[in-house]
């Protein structure tokens, strides 16, 4: 999976929340996360995470001006943090700087 692949994904959850279908969002959201984890390598998925940290936190480009600026699903938010959690091993940055002083780097 490429960075262009997770987004797509991504922005399908955030349509179907988008038409009310919260439900399903959710739903489709837990497979593919779970699929996300599964199927995709700690390395790849880094580098997909990495992107999506920079374009959602430092562009704000999602998701979009119908919903609030900084929601995340839990499906995700437990996606970011495996992600922070290996960088935190890799660089001891957890002990470092503190997780707050850390999302300020991505």
């Amino acid at each position: 999976m490429d960075y262009e692949q997770f987004i797509t994904e991504i922005k399908k959850y955030w349509d179907l929340r988008k038409k009310g279908l919260k439900k399903q969002a959710n739903s489709f959201l837990f497979t593919f996360t779970k699929s996300f984890k599964e199927n995709v390598p700690d390395a790849d998925a880094d580098a997909i995470l990495f992107q999506f940290c920079r374009e959602y936190l430092d562009e704000m480009k999602f998701p979009g001006d119908s919903l609030p600026r900084r929601h995340l699903p839990f499906q995700l938010t437990k996606l970011l943090d495996n992600y922070l959690c290996r960088e935190c091993e890799k660089s001891n940055a957890a002990d470092a700087l503190g997780i707050s002083d850390f999302w300020k780097q991505l």
